[in-house]
Formats: structure tokens, C-alpha cells, sequence
């Protein structure tokens, strides 16, 4: 999203001198802590940065029970990345895991496994997005000592790469980001589930009108630094589906790289069909569609003047996925998505096609507000903000309803409302 240079750089300056000591990692080898993701009833991918040269292994174990003690060998990959999937652990269970070697340990990591395929009952995720690496990012210590979430949701620009442009540069930008204590603390909590946006690659960062190096650069080391699971058949493909029982299907939405100016499409022929006939298939009664550039259609000059950057510069393809959420219809989908340094609650229309489809915008987890002079209201929304934030959504497949909360990262609750889906 662009804005003014001079808003820009206030913000910048005025985050700059702000910001708190934070205490190191337990071990300096495991500079960047340990991460998981992409939980699925099964197990989950775990992840660290390893900087020494001892062997490494991998423990684990159920959190409430250090009996049940496991342990691997692991070789860590180029720049010292590893990132394994641990197997064969029960539905619905927590467990911890740590890596060490014969003179270092690093932190502790806990994931939740999801449940099981046919399994029915509520869940509770984070989400955030937008976190500058220097700002403080006070919501994400609130988010991981209070909250306990099955998993949390990354809707993009976790990192500032700007100004990178090959794999060091962006592994430098990535390192910056993820040696903070409030992304460790978060990032070691819980599992995510994540997405990139534009500054993961450079601003505004749009499909065809990107350098292809530069982009397989950065694709490369958001693969390093975010534990998501591959396509067997499509390794770089960053769009995929992940199911916690019938309760949730989340439909992970690349909306950057696959964007084609010429042809009108926002996403891939390949990735709409794929979220449609997902969509249409699911069994799970809430589809959650991670979307890290906002659908909705914001009105107002400012907004619009940002139009082309999202959905509703791809109008086609905008109208062609709500018409059929609607028209089919589906039931239980909720929008989610970034990008615009502002949370918000609102439909993704005032009136028409999408006019009863619910979209949250999460964030900014820590980062200089939208500089809208005026922020959207009702009726279409019910609510905005422009304080760092992170929000928590508590899914109740007996009721069929959302519960939306947006935290501030202090003690306050900046909103608190139940949508039916």
C-alpha cells in the first residue's frame, strides 16, 4: 500500500526511538528461536536457525507429559534452516518441542496438532499482520502470554524487505524481523498458519510486473523462515488448504506473485478454480480465506485512490468469487486479510453482490496507522481502529456464530462482537 514519503518517514522516526530493550533467545545458536506451522491432525512442521557446528537434535514430547520424551538427528539445511515435519502425534493434542546439541539448547515451542478428521467442537485462533521490525510489537506479547490459540494467522508483511533484492539481502531482512523477542514469543507459543504480501517482496509488489529473480529470492527465504508445507507437485506454490476437523477449513491465498495485469487476474486461473471448487467441497462448517490484500470495497476518495492495489482493481475476478459464495450459496465463510495498517469489521459490500459476506482486517501488530483522514463506519462497518492490534477468532460450529475480538497491546479490548455465519 502506498503513502506519502512524508508520513512514511514521521512514522519511522517516531517508532525509531521508541523501542524497548528486549532480552535474547535462550542459546545464541538458536538465534531466531523455534517456530511451527501448518498444524493438520497428523503432527506439524517445526522449525529454528541453527548457528553452530555441533550435531543437532530434535526433541518432543506432550506438553502436559515429559515422559512421553522423543527424540531425531537432524542435518540443517543451507544457512543453517531447520525445518522438519514431526509425525504419527494424535489429533487435537498440545505438544512442546526444543532443539539442542551437546552444549546448547534453544527455546521451547508448543503447537496444538489438529483435530481429527470428523471431529466437531470450537477453536480459538490469533491474527495479526504488518509488523514492522522497528515498531514495538506489543500485541504480539500480549498475544502469546494471554491468549492460548490453537493457532495464529500470519496475513502478510511479517517482514519489511524493502530494498532487498537476492537471497542474502532478503535472509538479512528476515533475520532482522524474527531475532525480536515479541515474534519469538509468538512464533514459539502456538502454531501459524501464514501468507505473504507486497513487503515480504517490495512494495506494492504485483505478479507480472515484478522482476522473476527477485521474487524467486524472496519466495526462497519466506519458505526458510516460515514453516509452510510444500505442494508435493508444486513446491513453489504458496496457496493451500488446511482442515481442523469439521469445524474449519483454512484456504490460504497467495495474492501477489500470480497477479496478471494484462489477463485481468488477481489470483491464477488455477488458484480461483482451486478455492472454488474447495469452497463448494468443504465439509467443515466455517471456510476462513486468508487474504492478505482486502476484497472489500472501501468507499471514499482516499480508499479508492488505492483501489488498483487489491480486488477491486481486478473487478472480474472480484465479482466472480463473491457472486459465488453467494449464489451457490456458502455458508460459514469469513474473510481475512491485512495490508492496510487499520483493523476493521465490516461487510465486503455495502449493498449487492458480497453485501452479506463478513471481512476482518487484522493488524497493524506494530507499524504507523493508515492515514486515512476518516476511517469506514456504518453501515457497512462496525468498527475500525488505528491501534496496533491483534485479533482473536472463536469459532462455534454448534451455533454457527464468530466470535471477533480485537486486543490492543496493553489491556485493553478494542472490540468484542458475535457474528452468525
Amino acid at each position: 500500500m502506498k503513502l506519502s514519503r512524508r508520513l512514511f518517514l514521521a512514522g519511522l522516526s517516531a517508532a525509531s526511538c521508541g523501542l524497548p530493550s528486549e532480552e535474547g533467545p535462550a542459546s545464541p545458536d538458536f538465534p531466531l528461536g523455534v517456530a511451527s506451522g501448518d498444524a493438520d491432525a497428523d503432527g506439524a512442521l517445526v522449525w529454528t536457525r541453527y548457528d553452530g557446528r555441533d550435531a543437532v537434535q530434535l526433541e518432543w514430547w506432550k506438553r502436559d507429559d515429559p515422559t512421553t520424551l522423543r527424540t531425531q538427528p537432524l542435518t540443517p539445511r543451507d544457512g543453517g534452516f531447520c525445518i522438519t515435519a514431526l509425525e504419527g502425534l494424535e489429533p487435537g493434542t498440545w505438544w512442546s518441542f526444543a532443539f539442542s546439541t551437546s552444549s546448547a539448547r534453544s527455546d521451547e515451542g508448543h503447537f496444538r496438532t489438529a483435530l481429527a478428521d470428523d471431529a466437531l467442537e470450537p477453536l480459538r485462533f490469533g491474527a495479526s499482520s504488518c509488523s514492522r521490525q522497528n515498531y514495538p510489537l506489543t500485541p504480539f506479547l500480549r498475544a502469546a502470554s494471554e491468549v492460548q490459540c490453537d493457532a495464529f494467522l500470519m496475513l502478510g508483511d511479517t517482514v519489511y524487505a524493502d530494498g532487498a533484492d537476492d537471497l542474502p539481502s532478503y535472509r538479512e531482512k528476515w533475520n532482522e524481523a524474527l531475532a525480536r523477542r515479541p515474534n519469538r514469543l509468538l512464533r514459539a507459543s502456538t502454531s501459524l498458519v501464514s501468507t505473504w504480501d507486497d513487503h515480504e517482496i517490495i512494495n506494492d509488489a504485483s505478479g507480472d510486473r515484478l522482476d522473476p529473480a527477485r521474487v524467486a529470492a524472496a519466495r526462497q527465504a519466506t519458505f526458510e523462515h516460515q514453516p509452510w508445507r510444500a505442494d508435493g507437485q508444486m513446491p513453489q506454490r504458496l496457496w493451500r488448504s488446511l482442515r481442523w476437523g469439521r469445524t474449519a477449513e483454512l484456504f490460504v491465498l497467495d495474492c501477489r506473485s500470480e497477479r496478471n495485469h494484462a489477463t485481468g487476474e488477481y489470483l491464477s486461473r488455477a488458484q480461483l478454480d482451486w478455492l472454488k471448487a474447495g469452497l463448494a467441497n468443504s465439509p467443515a462448517t466455517f471456510k476462513l480465506i486468508l487474504n492478505s490484500v482486502p476484497i472489500t470495497a472501501y468507499p471514499g476518495a482516499f480508499f479508492q485512490a488505492f483501489a488498483a492495489d487489491r480486488w477491486e482493481g481486478f473487478p472480474a475476478q472480484r465479482t466472480e468469487i463473491l457472486d459465488f459464495i453467494d449464489s451457490t450459496p456458502i455458508d460459514g465463510v469469513l474473510w481475512l486479510t491485512g495490508d492496510f495498517h487499520m483493523g476493521v469489521a465490516g461487510r465486503t459490500a455495502r449493498d449487492g453482490v458480497g453485501a452479506r459476506q463478513l471481512e476482518i482486517a487484522v493488524g497493524p501488530a506494530g507499524n504507523f496507522p493508515n492515514p486515512s483522514l476518516s476511517y469506514p463506519a456504518g453501515p457497512q462497518f462496525d468498527f475500525a481502529t488505528a491501534l496496533n492490534n491483534f485479533t482473536t477468532l472463536e469459532l462455534d460450529p454448534a451455533s454457527r456464530t464468530v466470535r471477533v475480538q480485537f486486543f490492543d497491546g496493553g489491556s485493553r479490548t478494542l472490540f468484542d462482537r458475535t457474528y452468525p455465519l
